[in-house]
């Protein structure tokens, strides 16, 4: 069923995104965007956890998770990356092509820097973010575990490793939209005389 949460995650992205926007350049540069930051990210998420065999990370510590925990925790990562990454990309881009609207003369590198600066300013308030819905979501957990002489090694590897593999996902698939988006909307701008076809 990974299969089936990750086809149906991507569709309603691309769904909620036309109805927002629209069908027109900017729609198709923030699901370009979108599309290739989590795909990225999440394949180096698995990679990652390949070379480790998963060491540390376990599955069946995932609420109401009865068969197959792993399937489970790899489509709660794809939908929870995708809204990240979705939120980096909409700022972005709406940003430059703003900015093209804006000005019309702006060159293509301005527009990709401009793009570069605006993910900087929001890629560490994000990933904060995440960190403390993760933190906020395990906290209660994580205390009853030390209430019940648990060592802190084994309180974490059992209420807040998966929470952190998620979020460390959501991090590599914001870092890597925002180049992603910047290049994407530079390109499509630099030459366009209607940022709204």
């Amino acid at each position: 069923f990974f299969w089936l949460f990750a086809e149906a995650a991507f569709i309603f992205t691309i769904l909620s995104l036309w109805l927002v926007i629209g069908f027109n350049k900017q729609w198709f540069v923030t699901c370009a965007s979108v599309v290739s930051g989590t795909v990225i990210a999440l394949l180096i998420g698995l990679i990652a956890m390949n070379v480790t065999n998963g060491k540390g990370v376990h599955y069946e510590a995932l609420d109401y998770a009865t068969q197959s925990p792993k399937q489970l925790f790899l489509a709660a990562t794809v939908i929870g990356l995708l809204g990240t990454v979705m939120d980096a990309a909409t700022d972005i881009v709406s940003t430059l092509f703003e900015m093209k609207r804006t000005d019309e003369k702006i060159s293509e590198r301005q527009l990709f820097k401009s793009g570069m600066a605006v993910g900087r300013s929001i890629m560490g308030p994000l990933i904060n973010v995440l960190l403390m819905i993760f933190f906020a979501e395990t906290f209660t957990m994580a205390i009853l575990y030390f209430k019940t002489g648990n060592s802190i090694a084994y309180t974490f590897e059992w209420t807040m490793a998966l929470g952190i593999v998620q979020t460390l996902v959501s991090g590599i698939g914001v870092t890597l939209v925002i180049p992603c988006a910047s290049f994407l909307s530079a390109k499509v701008l630099g030459g366009a005389q209607d940022v709204n076809d």
